[in-house]
């Protein structure tokens, strides 16, 4: 005790921990994003974090090195920029002020820092970004759509359009800019898991691009490259944007590795047939609807190769007055969290199936084998149910006719529901909980931070703000669900 008092009154002297200088940057971003494709922007702002270290630790000056080949920086050499040592302790949309990106383009870039004390950190990992159309007149092709969509009413479009290329291409980027949703297909395969692309925007201002890497999916040969648009949250601001339905611009950017490079672009050489998915509702408050699947209109394999495109016709070209585009700088919308079936119990002529919480995002119906060609399911969703009995809608319903045959399933596509009671009718008995399953739809980001404490109630609260925030955060911006 006296040895333990000693040390504490009188002071120990312990040796000094030893320093190796501040760890290397890491969490490198460009535009806010990890290894973006395709940026809108010629002096794009790169952006670290340095890691935890000692007390008192703090970024004095930076080097930024950015070259156009992983080799070329790997060696030490930025032969696109080389910022030398600034005395700043700017970590966060610092901007790029090297040569000139072109479109297409592909950088590598790493940073180092110096410490209070003028210590240099390690230099970080590489990260990377490509530069896509910076404007709308770097954008190649036409508007196409549906003629047959008249007001945002009628079948969802397919569009696809067959390739023959003498060799595969050793590079291939698509950009797609749709005015609704879209998705893209390479000979019969969807790309990404992204859902609901791109992100909400006012289409009478500005639409949002993507980049996709098509490389290693387009073959020597015969290609097919397919579109299949959606109607979105398009009905009211596509009136101001011309009206039409959802219409898409796309440029496909192919590089070879013994001929010259090649563009193909949308026009009216791409060819059009009507979906076996109708919207239902107008999509506004009150009804905002869902969609009518006609499951015996589907074609499996309409974007393949292959298939047999004879009896489609040519795709519609529209002129809306879409100012800018603009690349989407933002992660895509993803399907996260599950959500399960709590309990079932009847209503008239149907089911009311409750999934235990409200959540944003889709729900999914395997349907009984012995299901009858031509039986139509009527589902309702409600984020509330009043003392009544009735159910608050908002509209919210999808419509799903049966082919028969087995292994049929309902799935939202092109549109999301904000929920927790799905009523379910025509069904001939109640669903097996294994048969229903509930996906969260919220931008992709990761977290960036946890909290847990020992007080239950606290973490309960913490964990209903972080639902209630995914469930809001539809393409990155905070959504008024009513209901909520």
């Amino acid at each position: 005790m006296a040895v333990l008092l000693a040390m504490i009154l009188g002071g120990v002297c312990l040796p000094p921990v030893a320093r190796g200088g501040p760890a290397a940057p890491d969490d490198l971003r460009c535009e806010g994003l990890v290894d973006p494709l395709g940026i809108d922007r010629a002096e794009p702002r790169l952006c670290w974090t340095i890691p935890p270290g000692e007390q008192g630790l703090a970024q004095t000056a930076y080097q930024i090195l950015v070259a156009d080949s992983p080799a070329g920086l790997a060696a030490g050499r930025g032969n696109l920029w080389d910022s030398g040592k600034v005395e700043s302790d700017r970590s966060q949309w610092v901007a790029y002020a090297g040569q000139p990106l072109a479109k297409g383009s592909r950088s590598w870039w790493k940073v180092r820092v110096w410490d209070q004390t003028g210590v240099p950190s390690p230099w970080s990992a590489s990260a990377w970004f490509t530069v896509g159309p910076l404007s709308a007149s770097d954008f190649r092709g036409e508007w196409i759509g549906a003629g047959w969509m008249k007001n945002n009413e009628g079948p969802l479009p397919w569009l696809r359009k067959t390739i023959e290329l003498e060799e595969a291409p050793v590079a291939a980027t698509a950009y797609v800019c749709a005015l609704g949703y879209y998705e893209l297909y390479v000979n019969g395969r969807k790309l990404g898991d992204d859902v609901l692309s791109p992100a909400v925007s006012d289409y009478g201002k500005r639409g949002l691009y993507r980049a996709h890497d098509l490389s290693g999916r387009l073959v020597k040969g015969r290609n097919c490259i397919g579109l299949w648009l959606g109607r979105g949250w398009s009905t009211g601001t596509l009136k101001k944007a011309g009206g039409g339905g959802p219409m898409v611009k796309a440029e496909l950017s192919l590089a070879f590795d013994g001929s010259a490079p090649l563009a193909i672009a949308t026009d009216t050489t791409w060819k059009a047939r009507p979906s076996h998915i109708t919207p239902l509702g107008r999509g506004t408050s009150g009804s905002y609807g869902g969609e009518l699947v006609e499951a015996e209109k589907e074609i499996a394999d309409w974007s393949a190769a292959d298939y047999d495109d004879s009896g489609w016709q040519p795709a519609t070209v529209h002129h809306p007055p879409t100012p800018i585009i603009a690349a989407q700088m933002m992660e895509p919308n993803r399907l996260l969290d599950e959500v399960h079936l709590a309990a079932v119990r009847p209503i008239g002529g149907g089911f009311v199936l409750d999934m235990g919480r409200n959540y944003t995002g889709w729900f999914e119906l395997a349907l009984p084998d012995d299901i009858a060609r031509g039986t139509k399911i009527e589902i309702e969703f409600a984020d509330k149910q009043f003392a009544n009995g009735g159910f608050q809608t908002y509209g919210q319903r999808s419509v799903y006719v049966a082919r028969g045959g087995g292994g049929e399933r309902f799935r939202n596509r092109f549109n999301y529901a904000a929920f927790r009671y799905a009523i379910v009718k025509g069904l001939p008995r109640a669903p097996r909980p294994d048969e229903v399953k509930g996906r969260l739809i919220t931008t992709g980001y990761e977290s960036g931070s946890t909290f847990s404490c020992d007080n239950q109630l606290l973490n309960e609260i913490h964990g209903m703000i972080c639902w209630t925030y995914k469930c809001s955060r539809v393409s990155n911006r905070l959504l008024a669900i009513e209901g909520y």
